[in-house]
């Protein structure tokens, strides 16, 4: 199954990527893919003048079109129509980001699966940071005071 993954490069511009999700036959249920972790689903509609400017991914998300379509311009000046069907996993959470736009004026709905992993997740409201941690300990978090995480940040000693 293809997808196409939006991604930040080492030069901080998000740029697209086509992938394939590898599927195996399970004989009379059809192909799966393995199981992904997932951390939380949101359903979405967009009206028919959205546009929204520069902006990061909040979160690693699959981004599944219902009805409408997105269409998605890079720093490059790169755009992608997604239809009805097609998914977009958007992981550009850092660096430019990218540009999403309606497309002829008309509206769209659209799921968003909030992927499980190592995310970053902070809120600049809260005097407190909280990084979920799911790679080794599935519903572990922990606080951090923000003159914690800023000394995480520089001495690099944070790593996700």
């Amino acid at each position: 199954m293809k997808i196409t993954r939006l991604y930040t490069g080492d030069d901080g511009q998000s740029h697209f990527e086509d992938i394939e999700i590898p599927l195996q036959d399970h004989g009379d249920i059809g192909q799966l893919s393995e199981i992904y972790g997932v951390k939380g689903v949101i359903f979405r509609e967009n009206p028919g003048d959205y546009h929204y400017q520069w902006h990061n991914a909040p979160c690693r998300q699959y981004i599944v079109m219902l009805e409408g379509s997105l269409d998605v311009e890079i720093g490059d000046g790169s755009r992608r129509i997604f239809k009805p069907g097609e998914i977009l996993l958007a992981e550009d959470t850092t660096g430019q980001g990218h540009f999403s736009r309606a497309v002829n004026g008309q509206p769209r709905k659209s799921l968003f699966i909030q992927r499980a992993g190592r995310e970053l997740a902070f809120s600049l409201r809260s005097r407190f940071t909280r990084i979920p941690i799911s790679s080794r300990f599935e519903n572990a978090s922990w606080n951090f005071n923000s003159l914690w995480w800023d000394q995480l940040q520089k001495g690099g000693l944070l790593r996700i």
